[in-house]
């Protein structure tokens, strides 16, 4: 069966409900906190701080403490963006194909997905930065084991939650 295209799409005026308040509160306090980290870790790291990484979760490459303001830049402008692409629900792919019946419920549904992933992406980077000060001031222990899993659950828990509902809604 030949999906429709996107200008089909039927439009639905999506309202902020309580909880999507508070998930896009938690996003903006999350990229406060992860300004507020980068400008801590850069006055109290040396000079010379990780800026790479391997498997292992050991240091491989070092830089200028200056690149402790990288992972912020990056978080905030993917979260801009995330947060822009938000407002048009009605461009995003989805699993299931939209009908005038199921489209307010799957672009809910994508939009809070969307907001989660905001957040999970700011956490992802203050995970990294966090271990990168860690690393920079020796303090780093054990956590170099525990980033890539933390990473990849951090980001595919929304994605994961979002598909199995987006199923479960086809018509």
């Amino acid at each position: 069966m030949k999906r429709p295209i996107m200008e089909n799409r039927p439009k639905a005026i999506i309202k902020f409900e309580t909880q999507d308040y508070v998930v896009e509160t938690v996003g903006y306090i999350a990229l406060a906190a992860l300004w507020f980290f980068a400008f801590y870790s850069y006055n109290n790291s040396p000079d010379i701080v990780p800026i790479h990484f391997n498997f292992a979760g050991e240091a491989d490459g070092f830089g200028d403490r200056q690149t402790m303001f990288i992972t912020p830049v990056i978080a905030t402008f993917m979260f801009f963006i995330m947060t822009v692409i938000n407002s048009y629900p009605e461009m995003f792919n989805f699993p299931v194909i939209i009908t005038p019946e199921n489209a307010q419920r799957l672009y809910v549904l994508a939009i809070r997905m969307i907001r989660l992933l905001k957040i999970g992406v700011i956490l992802v980077f203050l995970i990294v930065d966090l271990y990168t000060f860690a690393s920079a001031t020796g303090q780093e222990g054990e956590m170099g084991a525990f980033l890539l899993p933390a990473v990849s659950v951090v980001m595919f828990l929304p994605l994961i939650f979002y598909l199995v509902k987006a199923l479960r809604t086809k018509k």
